[in-house]
């Protein structure tokens, strides 16, 4: 006997886990929200949850908010701050966050490469106006946050 998967269901449970402050569940209905499974796909809310499991430590979440900095997806794309994240991850052992850290890093590369785009951000990071850079440098990260719940 077999139990259907219903992602609303689970949505709505962890949901109450969530707003309980449990960090695990908290990295689970921001994996739901990112992949908008049993709930409207809504990258802001994703970022929302993934942020406070991340405060908490949770190091999928760390790797995931870092990656959604980097892609720009429900927060302003900020380099500095995905690579902030990804660093707290990477430092305790992910994988996925040490990717990232080399992605990001090279998307750095390739922006200070273009000088006539770079423009300097108050962190002290190369950031591109992505209007006027060329195709190469905006470069997007896989979206770790989509597998988070896997982790």
């Amino acid at each position: 006997d077999c139990v259907q998967k219903d992602f609303a269901e689970a949505a709505r449970w962890w949901r109450m886990a969530a707003d309980q402050g449990y960090a695990d569940a908290q990295g689970n209905i921001g994996s739901m929200y990112a992949n908008g499974q049993g709930v409207q796909k809504d990258y802001a809310e994703a970022a929302r949850w993934y942020r406070k499991a991340a405060e908490q430590g949770l190091v999928r979440a760390q790797c995931c908010l870092g990656g959604m900095y980097h892609n720009g997806e429900g927060v302003q794309r900020d380099d500095a701050e995905a690579l902030r994240w990804a660093r707290k991850a990477a430092a305790q052992g992910h994988a996925g966050a040490k990717d990232l850290i080399k992605m990001i890093e090279a998307h750095l590369r390739a922006s200070a490469a273009t000088a006539p785009w770079k423009t300097a951000s108050p962190s002290g990071f190369a950031e591109t106006n992505s209007s006027k850079a060329p195709p190469s440098t905006r470069s997007r990260s896989p979206s770790f946050c989509r597998r988070l719940a896997r982790c």
